[in-house]
């Protein structure tokens, strides 16, 4: 358990701050509220200010502090009350009695066979509890030593006690069970809320960024396990991920992306248990309990809609070294893939006008092929909407581009659109994930830029392009959907 400033500095490796002005100044208490209630950040930053000069021991201190806290380490008892920002946000916590002036309060999960223990612990996170039922409305009352009380506590000791929020997930040996239907009530109202394995909680936090078919390649991986990978430097994280079988650099990016901005607004708090879903009919249940469909799933092109997602990209290939190639930013306005079409065009094509003729193209043509769908079922799969009302967003400007848009523009310009990103910090080097339309028509070249933008790719007239890798990578290319720029920092 971290109880003191003194223990995290050991747990973190960091015992030539134990004796200084921080760790004398700085409690414990203190930089757990500030946990709960700042983001990553600002936490940093508050440490620099305290007096923590290096940057890699700031890293390690919010490092070991929220792994703590998300293990239930996290019981520091150098505070004398419960700060009135954790306490407001605490559901049924009430704030102590003039009575209980020198008692510290708080909740206890170390021990989930405890419900709703009265123990002195400053406070938790309140993400830990759920609210009671009517029939565990009121905790167990415990002692300042933290033992606990007996069923015949004084009606006066019972009235001080605060209606306290019961523990997210105690064994239901522990539930009361006078009464059977008493017992179904509370695992009713606990159901879909027990706390989450590791392995759900990467599950979830995969499915919530759109990327659920990463997880088997991490199975062996927990959320707290990437979080680790990512204090290590990204590239470190990027390189492990790819080792472990995810191939695509996008989804690499994404997925670190998306969990720095997690670490940085909380988000990771709130993650929820992945519904069940039938594969058959789409509804609230396991598949082989479909009511609806007791037979296999129909092979039909629906049904091998993620194999046809990975096809779209038509024919991925070699890294190549491209020493005339010159990016070209593009405005990150929501048509950052129209301003890189348009200027490989470069045909006085404008971005508006261009999304304006993709988008009648599309109309006229629902039924033109792509790896052996029409582009009406790509819309379906991709969007879930119908071709009028996607091509009404596309024209409208409120859809960005992506792999329909680039297959539609190859056929109507009749270009051969390839798609790149760059390899490593090697500003010469290029990595094509996809290609639409002929060889023989003209190259329009842009650069997928990771996360959700595109820039021009310009080549001289004469050059030279070089084979570094002939290893082809599979890449979602009808993923590749982007419209405004963003900057991503390299650890």
């Amino acid at each position: 358990m971290l109880t003191s400033m003194a223990i995290l500095l050991k747990e973190a490796s960091l015992e030539h701050l134990v004796g200084t002005q921080f760790e004398k100044t700085v409690t414990l208490s203190r930089l757990a509220e500030r946990l709960a209630t700042e983001s990553r950040v600002d936490l940093l930053a508050y440490l620099k200010e305290s007096g923590v000069s290096n940057v890699a021991d700031r890293q390690k201190i919010v490092n070991t502090l929220a792994k703590a806290k998300r293990e239930g380490r996290l019981l520091p008892n150098d505070s004398d009350e419960m700060p009135t920002s954790i306490a407001h946000r605490i559901p049924g916590r009430l704030p102590p009695s003039d009575d209980d002036e020198d008692e510290v309060w708080g909740y206890q999960i170390s021990d989930p066979n405890r419900l709703g223990a009265r123990v002195s612990v400053p406070f938790l996170d309140a993400s830990a509890f759920v609210p009671p039922s009517s029939s565990m409305g009121r905790g167990e009352a415990a002692s300042h030593d933290n033992t606990a009380h007996t069923s015949d506590a004084t009606d006066d000791e019972e009235a001080r006690a605060p209606h306290l929020p019961t523990p997210a997930s105690p064994p239901l040996a522990h539930r009361p069970s006078s009464d059977d239907s008493m017992v179904d009530e509370e695992e009713r109202h606990l159901e879909g809320t027990q706390e989450m394995t590791p392995a759900k909680r990467l599950a979830a936090f995969l499915h919530k960024i759109g990327l659920p078919h990463t997880a088997e390649a991490m199975a062996d991986l927990s959320l707290d396990d990437l979080i680790d990978l990512l204090d290590q430097g990204r590239p470190v994280f990027l390189q492990t991920l790819k080792d472990r079988g995810v191939h695509k650099l996008p989804e690499r990016q994404r997925i670190a992306n998306e969990l720095s901005k997690a670490l940085k607004d909380g988000s990771l708090s709130s993650l929820s248990p992945l519904p069940v879903k039938c594969d058959k009919c789409d509804g609230p249940h396991s598949t082989d309990a479909c009511p609806h469909f007791k037979g296999a799933r129909d092979d039909h092109p629906d049904a091998r809609m993620a194999d046809k997602k990975q096809l779209i990209g038509g024919s991925e290939g070699p890294v190549e070294l491209l020493p005339a190639a010159r990016v070209i930013r593009q405005p990150g306005d929501g048509s950052c893939l129209f301003h890189s079409l348009a200027h490989g065009l470069a045909d006085g094509s404008i971005a508006a006008r261009l999304r304006d003729q993709i988008a009648r193209f599309i109309e006229m043509n629902p039924d033109l092929e792509i790896a052996d769908s029409p582009l009406k079922d790509w819309i379906k799969w991709d969007s879930g909407m119908s071709v009028a009302d996607y091509c009404a967003k596309i024209s409208q400007g409120s859809q960005w581009g992506g792999g329909i848009e680039m297959a539609a523009v190859a056929e109507l310009k009749k270009v051969h659109v390839l798609v790149y990103e760059q390899v490593g910090n090697n500003s010469s080097s290029f990595k094509r994930i996809g290609a639409f339309g002929s060889p023989k028509w003209k190259a329009v070249r842009i650069l997928y830029q990771g996360g959700i933008h595109f820039d021009a790719l310009e080549l001289s007239n004469s050059f030279n392009t070089v084979d570094l890798n002939t290893s082809r990578d599979t890449v979602d290319v009808l993923g590749l959907r982007g419209g405004a720029f963003t900057i991503v920092g390299m650890s």
